[in-house]
């Protein structure tokens, strides 16, 4: 594996880490026959599903729009099977909310294809299956729902490798981009940042979703700066960005401004930096970040120096 393809999956990971159709051209799969998996936690950073509108009471919202499901209202589909993902644990039903976003995106709801994609691609409360969502992603952008692009473009380039295509994934999220969804700026600039001679690009990409006020796209910049990857190499001005991400509760942010506090670099020298790490790695461990809570504890019982680099 070449050092760029390396970049590239490394900053998708810090991503994840640390969404009027036309009629669907070839219906979705069907439903998956292996068995159910718990739903699960979204990795850290990963894009949230789209969020349901309020509708009142939980139980009288999911009434009223199973009525209106079952009278073929697609958009109601949807909604409930947002409802389902969302609720607390011991009322998740994934099974459910397959069929729901199933039924919506046959019925030319792309946000119900982009939902039932975002199921499979981290085996929430389904069988992990990317090709799936891929298809599911392709059919919603396709039919110009600009999320569904920058989704599809984002598997493109981090999913499982026999799937990874950097060559399609390009135009996809050009066009979301240009269609101004910061998540595709974001996964755009990951794209040319594993590009030789790209990096210009990818900072102008990475800085427009971080200017617009995407902080995912501020993390990554950030870690651009840090290594000094087709930018002037500035711990500081990393510093800088991973603050501002965190502050806009992204904890891949977080999780990185706080390794610079632990190594006094592009922060202030002051004898609080170690306690200020322990702020943010706190920060990013309650965020979500898997990686925010093994260096919490890591910290407090003694052992910075295993500390990875930003």
């Amino acid at each position: 594996m070449t050092s760029r393809v390396c970049l590239v999956l490394a900053l998708a990971a810090v991503l994840w880490a640390c969404q009027d159709p036309k009629p669907p051209a070839e219906a979705p799969p069907a439903l998956g026959k292996a068995p159910a998996q718990p739903l699960a936690q979204a990795p850290p950073g990963a894009p949230p599903l789209q969020p349901v509108a309020n509708l009142g009471k939980p139980e009288d919202a999911k009434a009223r729009l199973d009525l209106a499901c079952n009278s073929d209202d697609f958009v109601a589909c949807n909604d409930l099977g947002l409802l389902i993902v969302q609720s607390p644990p011991n009322q998740r039903d994934g099974q459910r909310a397959e069929r729901l976003f199933q039924k919506a995106c046959n019925g030319a709801n792309t946000e119900g294809c982009n939902n039932l994609g975002y199921m499979y691609e981290l085996g929430d409360g389904v069988a992990r299956d990317h090709a799936k969502a891929l298809q599911l992603y392709t059919t919603s952008c396709d039919n110009d729902n600009i999320e569904g692009c920058s989704k599809l473009g984002f598997l493109l380039i981090s999913g499982d490798k026999e799937f990874r295509n950097f060559d399609r994934a390009e135009p996809i999220l050009k066009k979301s981009c240009d269609a101004n969804s910061l998540q595709g700026c974001t996964n755009l600039g990951i794209l040319m940042a594993s590009r030789p001679g790209s990096e210009g690009k990818a900072r102008e990409h990475l800085d427009k979703a971080c200017n617009g006020g995407y902080p995912r796209g501020c993390t990554i910049l950030g870690l651009m700066f840090y290594h000094g990857d087709g930018v002037e190499k500035s711990a500081e001005e990393a510093a800088r960005l991973f603050e501002g991400a965190c502050l806009k509760n992204h904890s891949g942010g977080c999780a990185e401004l706080a390794e610079l506090y632990l190594k006094n670099e592009g922060v202030p020298a002051n004898p609080d930096n170690a306690t200020k790490a322990l702020t943010f790695f706190e920060r990013a461990c309650q965020l979500g970040s898997p990686r925010g809570c093994k260096r919490l504890e890591e910290v407090r019982s003694g052992k910075p120096l295993d500390s990875p680099a930003p």
